[in-house]
């Protein structure tokens, strides 16, 4: 493969899951998204270019409950794996609750580099099945895309993600947190 062909596959196969996908940037002070896939600006109403940079607190509004963000930062600033829903606002002001599922991943021993979360709007009639066929579609497109990468050589990637980590580190860290979500 030519480089940086095989982090483009791996978007491609993020950008083709049904479940709404971030990558931020746990090194960088505010946090950024650096990774988001087509899902997700179908479910926020926000453009790619709009959302990239900025942390995703800009999706929180009046209303949204100091409980909830202190539950996230409470899961970001442990390291830790853990589901949060929290109300957030789309790019028309429309308001949603959004269930958060977010892994830490950790490249090495030590403080995770990235924290990925996956998104789903949810009511008071969605199901424990919904919430279980969104988890199985996480851990399926977590899956490929690890699979990919183990089978691909290591390269250096695209983009802002490819800036902060290797393919190679990508692939043992969605590997891992495909494991952790099928328990």
């Amino acid at each position: 493969m030519k480089p940086n062909s095989t982090l483009k596959l791996v978007y491609r196969i993020f950008n083709r899951s049904e479940v709404p996908l971030v990558i931020s940037d746990l090194h960088d002070a505010d946090q950024p998204l650096i990774y988001v896939n087509d899902s997700f600006c179908e479910l926020t109403g926000y453009d790619r270019n709009e959302i990239l940079g900025r942390n995703c607190r800009f999706l929180q509004g009046e209303g949204t409950d100091e409980k909830d963000r202190k539950r996230i930062r409470q899961i970001v600033n442990s390291h830790s794996d853990g589901e949060a829903t929290i109300l957030n606002f789309r790019a028309d002001g429309t308001e949603f609750l959004n269930r958060l599922i977010l892994y830490p991943l950790r490249l090495e021993a030590g403080d995770p580099r990235f924290m990925f979360a996956s998104q789903q709007p949810v009511d008071l009639k969605t199901s424990a099945t919904a919430h279980q066929s969104h988890t199985d579609k996480f851990a399926t497109t977590l899956r490929d895309a690890a699979h990919f990468l183990s089978e691909a050589p290591g390269n250096n990637g695209d983009r802002a993600l490819s800036e902060r980590m290797s393919d190679t580190d990508m692939g043992k860290a969605l590997q891992q947190m495909s494991q952790r979500t099928l328990r």
